[in-house]
């Protein structure tokens, strides 16, 4: 969910500081997700269908989150 998305870069800002190159690379992707969502969003209230465009970044939402987490681990 959003909230859970919000709390990953909170987590991230607050212990890595954008030290490592690779997690700052990530959450910016990440971001990046997270803004498409919401403009897809948006065009649905329109009228337009992207539920298949959701759900293919959600998933590569989980994916980078999975990493993240895995290299905050390390």
């Amino acid at each position: 969910s959003e909230e859970d998305l919000r709390l990953v870069m909170s987590i991230l800002k607050n212990e890595m500081a954008n030290a490592n190159p690779e997690i700052a690379k990530k959450k910016a992707l990440l971001t990046k997700y997270i803004n498409d969502i919401k403009i897809i969003k948006a065009l649905e209230v329109e009228g337009l269908e992207f539920g298949e465009e959701i759900e293919k970044i959600e998933k590569q939402i989980e994916e980078l989150k999975e990493e993240i987490e895995e290299l905050l681990e390390a």
